[in-house]
């Protein structure tokens, strides 16, 4: 059976059949010399299709999924459900060449499918891996796994692509790791084992305000804390930003609520990535995570960075109005990297710049540097909005910046992230001799 039923129950049967398959095709390649090739197609939106219309509608797509992979092999192929939205085909008698040919293929009858649900019109895009079986080179379940790898690879450059899986040793051990990264990412957000930590912003007429930005650190595989740095990058790349969003807003919210619940009149700032403003729930669920917690809506600011604000500009617009009108705020993080966007400002309903670090912490220095801090807030306050200066270095900058008119600091000088909040914020005047 080329396609075995939706059934999860099925999924073992498939995976023995699949298996016994490709070993019969090592046999008559090592045999006839001949190439084969298996894809490991992995579906790009399903989860949000799932998730948002239900798990009638995700098996309606399923099944046509499975309808138009059948449609574009030939009768000796053999097409399989792998898993929740994964799928593989093998192609028996193929070169390298022809494979590539299939998988172009595969990509474009997704790209030209529409699910439609009620009012709703979805489309689908996949990433695919491809593993050639070539003579006398390896197990079946080594190249399942190859097309698998080669699978994450597709995902970390984009998505909406296939990848050939490679032999050589450099970029098999980068899939590797890659694949290696992702895969603890996802068990952290299930076993929800993500750590919050919170960095002091502080008000420069009244330092005895508490706001924080929250920002998150990750157990490594040996127990030591990962920066963002480090995994922020490998989650981009596959697509699990808007999850480890959701997580952020679910235990930043909760968090705030046990804050505020001891008497602290805490304000939050929570980070969102671009991934978030193409997820169309993500707006219901801080409606929800607000109401759950009962926490005010003005206490909690949104950040997102000017250059993806740019770059997704009208889901911006319509995820910013939406926060606005719930009544949270909203601040345009790293600006200054785009300095011609400073036209874009007035159609967007911000009430925050956070002004570039690259500037901040060399304008003690650089005049050219000094001068942009200086335009950003001179333009901020012409709109009505207040400023954020980033990565403050020293004590010379802070008065620099008090003098500018800037509103608030923030900074490894002003304070450090930490998993505790400090039983009261320094004073800005003397943050020197507590700066160590």
């Amino acid at each position: 059976a080329p396609y075995e039923s939706l059934d999860v129950g099925d999924r073992q049967y498939c995976l023995v059949h699949l298996l016994r398959e490709l070993e019969k095709e090592i046999e008559h390649v090592s045999h006839d010399a001949v190439e084969s090739a298996v894809f490991f197609i992995d579906l790009d939106q399903f989860k949000y299709i799932n998730d948002t219309l239900g798990h009638a509608a995700g098996d309606k797509l399923l099944i046509r999924v499975a309808e138009l992979l059948k449609s574009r092999v030939r009768d000796k192929d053999v097409v399989s459900r792998f898993g929740g939205d994964e799928f593989t085909v093998l192609a028996r008698s193929v070169s390298c060449e022809g494979a590539v040919d299939m998988a172009n293929s595969f990509n474009q009858i997704m790209r030209d499918m529409r699910l439609v649900e009620g009012d709703k019109v979805f489309s689908v895009n996949c990433s695919i891996g491809i593993a050639m079986i070539r003579p006398g080179q390896h197990t079946a379940a080594e190249i399942l796994s190859h097309a698998d790898m080669a699978c994450f690879a597709a995902k970390s450059h984009g998505r909406n692509r296939y990848q050939l899986y490679e032999e050589s040793g450099e970029s098999k051990k980068e899939m590797a790791m890659d694949i290696g990264w992702f895969q603890h990412i996802k068990q952290i957000i299930e076993q929800d084992r993500f750590r919050l930590v919170y960095q002091p912003i502080i008000d420069v007429v009244d330092s005895g305000k508490e706001c924080y930005e929250v920002l998150l650190r990750m157990p490594g595989p040996n127990g030591d804390l990962v920066l963002p740095s480090i995994f922020l990058p490998v989650a981009q790349r596959f697509g699990l930003m808007a999850d480890i969003d959701r997580w952020v807003i679910i235990h930043a919210l909760k968090a705030l609520a046990e804050f505020r619940d001891a008497g602290r009149e805490i304000i939050l700032s929570i980070n969102l990535s671009g991934q978030s403003l193409e997820d169309t729930s993500i707006l219901q669920l801080i409606r929800d995570q607000l109401e759950h917690n009962r926490v005010p809506p003005a206490s909690v600011i949104f950040e997102i960075t000017e250059q993806t604000a740019m770059r997704y500009l009208d889901k911006a617009q319509r995820l910013i109005q939406g926060l606005v009108d719930i009544g949270c705020r909203f601040a345009l993080d790293d600006f200054g990297t785009g300095f011609s966007s400073f036209s874009y400002l007035k159609h967007l309903p911000v009430d925050f710049i956070k002004i570039d670090g690259s500037f901040v912490k060399n304008m003690a220095r650089n005049s050219i540097d000094e001068t942009m801090v200086l335009s950003i807030i001179h333009i901020a306050r012409s709109l009505g909005m207040k400023t954020i200066a980033e990565f403050v270095p020293d004590e010379k900058t802070i008065t620099m910046l008090k003098a500018s008119g800037v509103d608030y600091m923030q900074g490894f000088y002003v304070g450090v992230p930490s998993e505790r909040l400090p039983t009261s914020l320094r004073v800005v005047s003397d943050t020197k001799k507590n700066a160590g």
